[in-house]
C-alpha cells in the first residue's frame, strides 16, 4: 500500500463535536494537532487507531472522550485532542478511515464528555451541544 500523503481523520478536541478533516499524513501533522510526544492505540475491532498525545494524563491536558471496552465499560480516557485514521495492517503508514468509518466515528464520539470521579469509580456523561444561534427568539 502506498503513502497517502495527506489523509482523511476525525479530530475530537475536549468539549467539542467531532470534525472530518484533512491532515498532512507525517509526524508533524499529528504534532500539529495533538502535541508530541504522540502515541497510537488500536482499541476498536475494525483497524482504526487513535492518535493522541502519549503525556496528555500526565501533562494535565482535559479529559476528551471514554474509550469503552466490549461490554460498555471504561477501557481508558485519552485527555487532550485526538485523532482517529485508519492503520492498515499491511501498512507501516496510517491512512484515510472509509466513508464507513468516517460516519461510525463521528457518531460514536458525536457528544461532549465530562468525567465524575465516584467511589465506584469514573462516571461518563455526554453532554448535549446546543447552538444558541439556532434558539435565539425573534424580537
Amino acid at each position: 500500500m502506498e503513502k497517502e500523503e495527506r489523509i482523511k481523520v476525525v479530530f475530537i478536541q475536549p468539549g467539542e463535536k467531532p470534525k472530518l478533516i484533512e491532515i498532512e499524513n507525517s509526524l508533524k501533522g499529528y504534532y500539529g494537532l495533538v502535541g508530541d510526544p504522540i502515541q497510537a492505540i488500536y482499541p476498536f475491532e475494525d483497524d482504526a487507531a487513535v492518535i493522541c498525545n502519549d503525556e496528555g494524563k500526565l501533562n494535565g491536558m482535559p479529559l476528551n472522550r471514554a474509550i469503552l471496552d466490549k461490554n460498555g465499560r471504561v477501557r481508558d480516557i485519552i485527555a487532550g485532542n485526538m485523532i482517529i485514521c485508519r492503520a492498515p495492517a499491511d501498512s507501516e503508514d496510517f491512512a484515510s478511515l472509509s466513508l464507513g468509518q468516517a460516519r461510525k466515528y463521528l457518531e460514536r464520539f458525536r457528544m461532549p464528555e465530562v468525567f465524575i470521579n465516584t467511589p465506584e469509580g469514573i462516571m461518563v456523561t455526554r453532554m448535549r451541544v446546543v447552538n444558541l444561534k439556532d434558539h435565539e427568539i425573534e424580537r
